[in-house]
């Protein structure tokens, strides 16, 4: 017997109205990329027939002037492959979305 490779894993994925999967990895692939991001946490929510992202992200410290960049690219993404509405941006201070050593990243829906 021969065990599969893991190619998603379900607990992790949101499902659009539109049929899209969202996963945390193709989140980490857009958010980790850009410059200054140290991590984020993101919550799926669906309001009518308006469903959008909300992302907590944390940045190193004088970087004020990348929250422009990383906000229009997130929403151009959004957009563009999830075809998604746009999403809402909150920012941690330094230290407060500290990972711990056995925390999953998951979309939390709200």
């Amino acid at each position: 017997d021969s065990i599969g490779l893991v190619k998603k894993r379900k607990e992790s994925v949101v499902l659009t109205s539109g049929g899209k999967e969202i996963m945390p990895a193709l989140l980490d692939e857009w958010i980790f990329r850009m410059e200054r991001v140290i991590d984020y946490q993101v919550e799926y929510h669906r309001i009518d027939e308006r469903e959008f992202l909300k992302f907590h992200i944390e940045m190193t410290e004088g970087s004020a002037n990348g929250r422009e960049a990383v906000e229009k690219e997130i929403t151009q993404r959004c957009a563009g492959e999830l075809g998604m509405s746009a999403p809402e941006f909150r920012y941690a201070k330094k230290g407060e979305l500290a990972p711990t050593a056995t925390e999953k990243k998951l979309i939390r829906i709200v």
